[in-house]
C-alpha cells in the first residue's frame, strides 16, 4: 500500500508556511513594540527628552490620543473600530495577500504587529506610549511627531507590502 494513501494529511487543514511567516513577524512586532513601551513608561519622565545621538534622535515620552499627526484625537472607540476593520480586513485577505512573496509577508506581519501593539495601548490606556523622537537640522524633519515601534512597523510594513504588489506581475 502507497504510504501517501495510508496516511493522508490534508494541506488546506494547516496554515501554510507563508501564513507562518506572517505570524511570526506580526508577533515579534507586538512583542518588541511592547517590551520598549514598557521601558519607556518606566525609565522615562513624561516629556523629558534623553539623547541618543545628540541633534538627531532623542527619546521623548509622550501620550498620543489619536492616531498618526494625532488624527481623530480623543476619538478612542472610533480608532480602535477602525483598527479592530483594518485588522479584520487583512487576516480576511492575508492567504491572497501572504502569496505576493516574502516581502509581502513580511509586509504583512509587520502591518498587523503595528496594529494590535497601537490597539493594546489604546485599549490599556487611552492612549498609545509613543517615545521615538527625531531631531535635526532640516525643519521639515525636525517637525516630524513622536512615534514608536507600532508606527514604524506600519510604515514600513505598508511599504514593503506595495513594493511587493508593484514588482509582482499579474499572472491573470
Amino acid at each position: 500500500m502507497d504510504q501517501e494513501k495510508a496516511l493522508p494529511i490534508k494541506e488546506q487543514n494547516f496554515p501554510s508556511r507563508s501564513l507562518w511567516t506572517v505570524a511570526v513577524w506580526a508577533i515579534a512586532a507586538v512583542v518588541i513594540d511592547q517590551c520598549s513601551k514598557i521601558i519607556v513608561r518606566h525609565a522615562l519622565e513624561f516629556g523629558e527628552p534623553h539623547v541618543v545621538i545628540d541633534g538627531w534622535l532623542y527619546f521623548t515620552r509622550a501620550q498620543n490620543f489619536g492616531a498618526a499627526w494625532s488624527v481623530l484625537s480623543g476619538q478612542r472607540i472610533v480608532l480602535v473600530l477602525i483598527t479592530l476593520a483594518v485588522i479584520g480586513i487583512l487576516f480576511g485577505a492575508a492567504k491572497e495577500l501572504a502569496s505576493n512573496g516574502l516581502a509581502s509577508r513580511i509586509g504583512l506581519g509587520l502591518v498587523l504587529g503595528g496594529a494590535f501593539g497601537n490597539l493594546v495601548d489604546r485599549l490599556l490606556f487611552g492612549h498609545v506610549t509613543d517615545f521615538i523622537d527625531l531631531g535635526t537640522p532640516w525643519h521639515w524633519l525636525a517637525t516630524f511627531p513622536i512615534f514608536n515601534i507600532a508606527d514604524s512597523c506600519l510604515t514600513v510594513g505598508t511599504v514593503l507590502l506595495a513594493v511587493s504588489f508593484l514588482l509582482v506581475k499579474n499572472t491573470s
